[in-house]
């Protein structure tokens, strides 16, 4: 289902004394997707609503950093990792991204492992930025990434993959909220 679809579908599940913005309508449906996505986190299950994005340019700071900036907002992750879940070079083929933690980043300087892989590590800094703490790039300029992002970073004619049966929770819990009632099983007794 597209963006402007689910929003549309929303929008006619109203009460019509409600006369609700369909920007409204798409905050609300952009809070409760980033939630159900959220809980999926913890289970591993995310993996297949990460969305493709090619040619993000390697920048460097003013400390000779590289970093990438990301091109749209993410969903927040209980993991520090974010929603960036997979980084791979544009052009080059072979070279190996690992996601790390930031904590761990003076950590990485002493291990054998990135060595012997000549993996290049990345965290994310900011929900904006992603880091390469790394002193070598090996000659990479653009990445391509699978990001999760929020749902208002859709286009309205772009395809939004939601977890099974999502959509009708969506539905319900925006219903009711714009109806001035809450669901029956979230009523606060």
């Amino acid at each position: 289902m597209t963006k402007a679809e689910f929003i549309s579908l929303i929008k006619k599940r109203l009460p019509e004394t409600s006369e609700v913005h369909s920007k409204t309508v798409e905050l609300s449906i952009s809070t409760l997707f980033s939630d159900i996505i959220f809980s999926k986190f913890k289970r591993g299950e995310i993996d297949q609503f990460a969305k493709p994005y090619p040619d993000i340019e390697v920048k460097t700071d003013a400390k000779g950093k590289f970093y990438c900036d990301l091109p749209v907002k993410i969903i927040a992750s209980p993991s520090g990792f974010g929603s960036v879940r997979r980084i791979y070079p544009s052009e080059e083929e072979g070279i190996l991204f690992l996601m790390i933690h930031p904590v761990k980043v003076r950590l990485i300087k002493h291990d054998e492992v990135y060595k012997v892989l000549g993996a290049i590590p990345y965290y994310l800094k900011g929900g904006n930025k992603v880091m390469f703490p790394v002193k070598n790039m090996k000659g990479i300029s653009q990445v391509d990434m699978n990001i999760i992002p929020l749902f208002s970073e859709y286009e309205m004619d772009e395809e939004v993959v939601m977890p099974g049966g999502s959509e009708w929770t969506i539905v319900k819990e925006i219903a009711a909220l714009f109806a001035g009632t809450p669901p029956k099983d979230k009523v606060n007794d």
